[in-house]
């Protein structure tokens, strides 16, 4: 009996080893308006890069307003992967409805 508890705990340990944040993965600190998350390098250039091209304005990374601030977020793995603050955040493309209709990063299919 104690044989089968050791081995369930031991798989049990298995399973959810690929579910911790990978802190090994290089990582840039966020911008100043998120500086508790960790960003794979370059995600706030592609981003900044995305934004210039669709809207044809510069963005100040100190002086992000609200709206460009959620719009960033929106545009990464942020909350596909449930808001976890833990994990290195990656770019996945511009989020603009009217550029990209079909990409709802809010979306759950459970």
């Amino acid at each position: 009996m104690q044989t089968f508890a050791l081995g369930a705990g031991a798989i049990t340990t298995l399973a959810f080893r690929d579910r911790r944040p990978d802190t090994a993965e290089p990582y840039e600190p966020g911008p100043p308006a998120f500086p508790y998350l960790r960003l794979r390098t370059g995600t706030v250039e592609a981003f900044e890069a995305d934004y210039h091209h669709h809207l044809g304005q510069e963005l100040a990374r100190d002086r992000w307003p609200e709206p460009v601030q959620a719009q960033f977020l929106l545009s990464t793995d942020f909350f596909r992967f449930d808001a976890d603050q833990a994990r290195v955040i990656s770019y996945v493309g511009f989020y603009e409805p009217t550029i990209t209709p079909s990409n709802n990063p809010l979306a759950r299919f459970d």
